[in-house]
């Protein structure tokens, strides 16, 4: 179940990186505030991802009886949506180099 929830962060990072520099690519679509507002999806995605999953699998383990609060997983929720955000920067550094658009958002090189 983490491990499932690890390859959500990782590969959806790298799959909304791909989708900005890549797909999106339009002169018109390359400000830092458009790359900001993909990051925020990414970590949408992200949060609920983390918090749905696990809490849905304990719910159907424990029959109702989740031993786990929602705080719990929301802590869990906030910890993987900051290595989100750390993987979405990440990625960013790798994929962005041949963007014929977008190469300089967020930041110049």
């Amino acid at each position: 179940m983490y491990g499932t929830i690890g390859l959500i962060t990782i590969i959806s990072a790298l799959l909304f990186n791909l989708a900005f520099y890549y797909l999106i690519n339009r002169p018109s679509f390359s400000k830092w505030f458009h790359w900001m507002f993909v990051g925020v999806l990414h970590l949408l995605v992200c949060f609920f991802s983390s918090y749905f999953i696990p809490k849905d699998a304990f719910d159907a383990l424990f029959a109702g009886n989740d031993p786990y609060s929602s705080t719990d997983y929301l802590g869990f929720s906030l910890v993987n949506t900051a290595s989100a955000l750390s993987f979405y920067i990440l990625w960013m550094l790798v994929v962005r180099w041949k963007s014929s658009n977008a190469k300089t958002t967020p930041f110049p090189h």
